[in-house]
């Protein structure tokens, strides 16, 4: 993943067309609205009825927020 960002910051970066970095900028924007939109999904329809089956400590109804703050702990640390 870090890589996959520090591709995107070298490119924004670089002395490429207008016309370029704005392309990259939309892409990396459609990116994030797609993981954003992949873990409404996760936290509307899997979480409450999967993870309180597999782990008993599992809140079967977390906050959004809860976890997205979740994804981006287990991002940092991969």
């Amino acid at each position: 993943m870090t890589n996959f960002v520090e591709g995107f910051t070298s490119m924004i970066q670089s002395n490429s067309s207008p016309e370029e970095k704005d392309k990259m900028k939309k892409l990396i924007v459609s990116v994030v609205l797609l993981k954003l939109l992949l873990l409404f999904i996760i936290y509307k329809y899997l979480w409450p009825y999967v993870m309180p089956k597999l782990f008993k400590s599992a809140v079967p109804n977390p906050s959004f927020k809860t976890i997205v703050l979740l994804y981006l702990m287990i991002m940092v640390l991969f």
